[in-house]
């Protein structure tokens, strides 16, 4: 990537690579004023991804920063060892309430929206509950009953647009190997011997307070509609509050109103939005 001259003094780029990230910062007269992050994944369930995050200076937006660092991004993807297949390779760039110019800077560069997903919160204290009948069940995670939790997964996900097909250590890779992973508050549901409902758990940290987090849950779709999601999430806001937590949170993705209304029967409010965009390197 070449120097260039700005109207306030020139351009340089400096491009450092340590810890598995490759950095470049946009300086002018030592003053940072774009800087852009760059992790390449060569294994587990995103290999052959890159995901970039940087940011412009507000006063230097509008005269090209933006799309140099994201063809530098690709550049870098492109020529490294690292990525499995560079050629197809995926750049990937994740944002919580992206502002719409940087959304109109992505699509400019070719990125495409994969990925919507809302973020909700709830005040544990105020969830109505929910008993289990008489038939059902609640079982945490371990080693016997993470198979039928898989299963369960499979089903209750596998007519969702996108469903990735992921074998059993793919998805749990993705949501149980975590540093916060909770598995005495991940809970499967029984209806008599009968898996038919999920949660997978962790204890994040938000603004320094500890928050009960559902990193994913579902039921197969035979079961929907019968309170089977407020029974899941009434028996894992039992344990949170055992654990001394306030609050809640769990994502669902935009093009999903049917979660998005169990979860708001329970407490659960929107407070902001992921997004993923994605390009896929030729």
């Amino acid at each position: 990537m070449a120097d260039a001259a700005c109207s306030s003094g020139s351009l340089y780029w400096r491009v450092t690579e340590a810890d598995g990230l490759v950095r470049i910062l946009g300086t002018i007269r030592e003053s940072v004023i774009a800087e852009s992050t760059l992790r390449v994944e060569s294994e587990g369930r995103v290999a052959g991804a890159a995901f970039i995050h940087g940011s412009v200076d507000e006063q230097f937006r509008g005269r090209g920063l933006g799309t140099a660092m994201l063809t530098w991004a690709a550049a870098v993807v492109r020529g490294t060892s690292r990525a499995p297949a560079a050629a197809g390779a995926t750049l990937r760039i994740d944002v919580a309430d992206a502002p719409l110019d940087a959304v109109d800077l992505f699509k400019a560069n070719g990125f495409e929206l994969a990925v919507a997903e809302d973020e909700m919160e709830c005040e544990i204290a105020a969830a109505p509950g929910a008993s289990l009948r008489p038939h059902m069940s609640v079982t945490p995670w371990c080693a016997e009953t993470a198979p039928e939790f898989f299963r369960v997964y499979k089903e209750s996900f596998c007519d969702r647009p996108g469903f990735p097909g992921w074998s059993e250590a793919q998805w749990r890779a993705a949501f149980t190997c975590g540093a916060g992973f909770r598995p005495d508050l991940s809970l499967l549901l029984r209806s008599a011997r009968e898996p038919i409902a999920y949660a997978l758990c962790d204890v994040a940290t938000a603004d320094t307070a500890a928050i009960g987090a559902i990193l994913q849950m579902g039921a197969i779709p035979t079961w929907r509609g019968r309170g089977v999601a407020d029974r899941v999430i009434a028996a894992v806001f039992e344990r949170f509050r055992a654990e001394g937590l306030s609050k809640a949170r769990l994502s669902v993705n935009v093009n999903n109103p049917r979660a998005r209304r169990a979860y708001e029967r329970v407490g659960f409010r929107a407070i902001g939005q992921y997004q993923s965009y994605r390009k896929l390197l030729d």
